[in-house]
C-alpha cells in the first residue's frame, strides 16, 4: 500500500504523516471535542431562543400574532421591541401611549357632546316635565310639540345622547385585547419577559411579589374617577352621583380581583391611567378647551327643582321617557287616524294610517274640506 501511494504521488512520507495517527492521539482528540461541546452546549441551545426575540416574526413562530385584535397588538409590541431596542416594559408602555393618542379624537367628540348636554340639561328637563304631564292628560298635540322641541334643541346644539355611549364601546375592546395580548405572552412566557421589567417587578411573567402594582393601579383609577368627571360636565345630578358611588365601590374591590395579574398587564393598565390623568389635566385648561372647541367648564350650572322631584330620575331615565313618549305619540296619532278613517264615508279623501305626523293629518283634513266646498259650489 505504501509503495502504491509512493508511486502515485511521489511522496514517500505522505502516508506516514497523514495516516499514522495512534490510538492514543485519537482518544485525546475525542476527549477535547467532547469537552468543547459540553462547555458550549448551553450557548448552542440558548442562543437561538435569545436571538428569536430580536427578529420580527418569531412571535408568530411561537403561536402569537394571529389576524385578531389581540394578535395585532402582539405584532405591534414585537415591532416596537425589535426596532427600538426598548425593554419589554417600555415597549408595552409605548404602545399604550400610541393607542391612547389614537383614541383622543373619539374622546374629544364624546366630551363635546356630554358638555353640551350638561349645558342644555335644564331646558331638556322642562320639556320632559311638560311631556310627561301631556302623557298623563292624554294630550296628543302637546306631546308632539314637546317631543319636537326636544329634537329641535338637540339639532340646534348638534348633540345626541347616544353618542355618549360610543367611547365605552371603544375602550372596552381595547382593554380586553391588551389584557389578553400581555397575559398570553406572559403565560408562555415569551423569552425576555422574565427579565424585561424594572425596579422590584423585573419578572413581567409573574405577579407583583409585593402587591404594589394592583393597589397603585386602583389608586390611579380612583383619582381619575374624582377628577375626570369634571372634564365633560360640572353638573352633578342624582344619577351621576349614584354612578360615581357605584364605581368607587368597584375600584376599592379591584386590587383583590387583580392581585394575581402578571406584571406585564399592569405595565399597560398603569400607563393608561397615567395618560388619563395627564389628558384630564390638559382638557381642564381653558385655552385647550377653546382650541378644541369645547364648552367651558363652569363651577356651577343652573339648577332647578326638577332634578330632585319625582318626575326626574336622571338624564338616562328622562331620555328613556322621551323615547317612549315619541312611540306613544306616534301610536296615538295612528289610532286617532284610524278612528277618523272608520267614521268617514270618503276614506280615500280622509286621514289614513300612512300619515305618520300630525301635519300630514291636518293637511289631508284641510284638503278634504276644500273639496267639499268645491262640490257644494258646483251643486249650487
Amino acid at each position: 500500500m505504501e509503495k502504491l501511494i509512493t508511486a502515485l504521488f511521489g511522496c514517500p512520507f505522505l502516508f506516514k504523516h497523514q495516516f499514522s495517527t495512534t490510538s492514543k492521539s485519537l482518544s485525546e482528540h475525542t476527549e477535547k471535542t467532547a469537552d468543547l461541546v459540553s462547555e458550549n452546549a448551553e450557548f448552542v441551545i440558548e442562543t437561538p431562543i435569545k436571538e428569536a426575540i430580536h427578529r420580527v416574526g418569531d412571535l408568530k413562530a411561537m403561536g402569537f400574532c394571529h389576524w385578531t385584535p389581540v394578535g395585532f397588538l402582539q405584532q405591534c409590541l414585537e415591532y416596537i421591541y425589535v426596532y427600538t431596542g426598548l425593554p419589554w416594559w417600555a415597549s408595552i408602555a409605548t404602545l399604550t401611549v400610541i393607542i391612547r393618542f389614537c383614541m383622543v379624537p373619539f374622546l374629544i367628540g364624546m366630551i363635546r357632546n356630554l358638555s353640551t348636554l350638561a349645558l342644555i340639561h335644564p331646558q331638556v328637563q322642562r320639556h320632559m316635565k311638560a311631556l310627561k304631564e301631556a302623557q298623563l292628560e292624554g294630550d296628543t298635540i302637546e306631546q308632539v310639540k314637546r317631543t319636537q322641541s326636544i329634537q329641535k334643541l338637540f339639532k340646534e346644539y348638534q348633540v345626541n345622547p347616544l353618542k355618549s355611549l360610543a367611547m365605552p364601546f371603544i375602550q372596552m375592546p381595547v382593554f380586553v385585547s391588551f389584557y389578553l395580548a400581555c397575559s398570553r405572552m406572559a403565560s408562555l412566557p415569551v423569552p425576555g419577559l422574565k427579565h424585561g421589567g424594572l425596579a422590584w417587578f423585573t419578572d413581567l411573567s409573574a405577579s407583583d411579589p409585593y402587591f404594589i402594582l394592583p393597589f397603585l393601579n386602583s389608586s390611579l383609577m380612583f383619582i381619575n374617577l374624582e377628577l375626570g368627571s369634571e372634564v365633560g360636565s360640572s353638573a352633578s345630578t342624582n344619577a351621576t352621583m349614584k354612578m360615581r358611588t357605584f364605581f368607587r365601590m368597584i375600584i376599592l374591590l379591584t386590587p383583590f380581583f387583580t392581585i394575581n395579574f402578571q406584571s406585564a398587564v399592569f405595565c399597560y393598565w398603569i400607563t393608561s391611567n397615567i395618560f388619563s390623568l395627564g389628558q384630564g389635566f390638559m382638557l381642564r385648561q381653558p385655552s385647550v378647551r377653546h382650541l378644541l372647541n369645547l364648552p367651558p367648564i363652569k363651577p356651577k350650572v343652573e339648577s332647578n327643582k326638577l332634578d330632585n322631584s319625582e318626575n326626574s330620575g336622571g338624564f338616562k331615565s328622562n331620555f328613556t321617557a322621551m323615547v317612549e313618549g315619541i312611540k306613544n305619540t306616534h301610536r296615538q296619532i295612528i289610532e286617532t287616524g284610524q278612528s277618523v278613517y272608520k267614521k268617514s264615508n270618503e276614506s280615500n279623501k280622509c286621514f289614513h294610517p300612512t300619515d305618520k305626523t300630525l301635519e300630514a293629518y291636518m293637511l289631508r283634513k284641510k284638503n278634504k274640506y276644500k273639496e267639499k266646498q268645491k262640490e257644494q259650489e258646483k251643486a249650487s
